[in-house]
């Protein structure tokens, strides 16, 4: 299929309110097929869960569901990969990136996937002990606000930590602290990504099972389009552009401009290693 003639570079800058909403109709077919592709990683929790129900745990329901679990980290990988071009107004072949990403990026990401999956789920559990406590002891109110902050700071850090992963060729404790200092940097764009994401994760189960639908169609993908194309004005600002600048080529023609690569950077703190 022959591509559309793009975006010129000499084109105003359309306020990013506007822009995301262009870009999510102009892709929303390829929003849905994405959403249907990511949703496969999902089925051998599903059917793990669908057991669980029907005949109590088991050896078998259990590995089902892990193996959704390491599948989760490489899928949404992918995913964010496909959904980062498109926040930069550039194509992605779907399927081929998709695969491309899944495998190049499985260990690193199936890695974060089960971490931050464990995370959450511990610091869930200490808010819902904390909160408990609370009712009883004041005091508790104290860890419990803490355990909050915390639990909302790694939320934030979860928005920017697939976009590095399929951008930057850096160690995970590197992206968590750059990750760690765009939640404190992104604070307006970050409440909003939670806000919508939020708002859309709420409709969901309210709606329930009726939202079924929109979750294998367009929810999964919609919510990651919204973080993707909020995280990734950052990451480019202090991480691609400062790496880009500093990796130019001395003499340039009047015609050259310099282009992101769609090579995963490797930024200077990290080479040698």
């Amino acid at each position: 299929m022959k591509e559309g003639p793009g975006v010129s570079k000499d084109a105003p800058e359309k306020k990013r309110f506007f822009l995301f909403f262009e870009l999510y109709f102009r892709k929303f077919w390829k929003m849905i097929e994405l959403n249907l592709l990511y949703v496969v990683f999902f089925i051998p929790a599903a059917v793990g869960a669908w057991m669980w129900l029907v005949g109590g745990a088991n050896i078998l329901c259990t590995l089902l569901m892990l193996i959704s679990l390491v599948l989760y980290g490489p899928a949404t990988a992918a995913m964010t990969y496909v959904l980062r071009n498109y926040a930069r107004q550039e194509h992605a072949f779907l399927f081929a990136d998709f695969k491309d990403n899944f495998k190049s990026n499985f260990k690193q990401a199936s890695i974060y996937g089960v971490f931050s999956a464990v995370v959450m789920i511990l610091m869930s559990v200490a808010i819902w002990f904390y909160l408990g406590s609370a009712k009883d002891n004041k005091l508790m109110y104290v860890p419990l606000i803490i355990a909050m902050a915390t639990f909302i700071i790694f939320l934030f850090m979860n928005f920017y930590m697939y976009t590095m992963i399929v951008t930057f060729d850096m160690k995970l404790p590197a992206m968590l602290k750059n990750a760690f200092i765009f939640a404190v940097i992104g604070v307006v764009p970050n409440l909003v990504s939670l806000l919508v994401v939020g708002g859309i994760t709420v409709a969901l189960v309210l709606f329930f099972p009726i939202s079924l639908l929109f979750v294998i169609v367009i929810a999964l993908s919609t919510m990651c389009f919204v973080v993707t194309f909020n995280a990734y004005p950052r990451i480019e600002k202090h991480m691609i552009i400062p790496y880009m600048k500093e990796h130019e080529p001395e003499e340039k023609s009047e015609d050259e401009e310099t282009v992101f690569s769609d090579e995963r950077l490797i930024p200077k703190e990290e080479e040698g290693k």
